[in-house]
């Protein structure tokens, strides 16, 4: 559960979420591109223009929190 305004929102955090993609991005150092994985493995995507404001926000909430960055070392 996450606290965001003042209004509580259930995120889901499974592979593939927005939540999820966010956190990878930022992982993996890409650049923020909200996108889903619907089937958990990227083939079938929704992309920025048809997600809604909320997987939106999900997507942000999961890059900005990720601090911890793949060691490409």
């Amino acid at each position: 559960l996450c606290r965001k305004v003042g209004v509580a929102m259930s995120i889901s955090k499974s592979h593939g979420s927005p939540f999820d993609r966010g956190r990878m991005d930022a992982y993996y150092g890409r650049p923020s591109n909200p996108h889903i994985w619907l089937d958990g493995c990227g083939v079938k995507k929704v992309l920025r223009e048809d997600m809604t404001q909320d997987q939106i926000n999900e997507y942000n909430l999961g890059f900005e929190s990720e601090d911890d960055r793949k060691n490409w070392r």
